[in-house]
């Protein structure tokens, strides 16, 4: 019973982001993808994607060192969308 339970969770879950990403596009938003926390996840931003959403890339950078860092992790999650998504 343990796994239907959490199998009805995550369906729900995938179905508010399917919600979210349509509402969305329907009223012309952009979602931030956040580097410090990597959110959203994977599973969303492909929904984005799929929903051709624009995405900006916030970093919360309060200092230059966590500038350049949040520039690395940008460039590999560039890459990895680019081949995986």
């Amino acid at each position: 019973m343990r796994g239907v339970g959490i199998s009805i969770l995550l369906s729900l879950m995938v179905g508010m982001k399917r919600g979210i990403t349509k509402a969305g596009r329907r009223n012309g938003k952009i979602f931030e993808f956040n580097l410090k926390y990597k959110v959203p996840d994977d599973e969303f931003i492909k929904m984005l994607r799929e929903e051709n959403i624009p995405m900006s890339i916030g970093n919360d950078a309060h200092s230059v060192e966590e500038l350049k860092k949040s520039i690395g992790v940008a460039m590999v999650y560039h890459n990895l969308a680019n081949i995986f998504l």
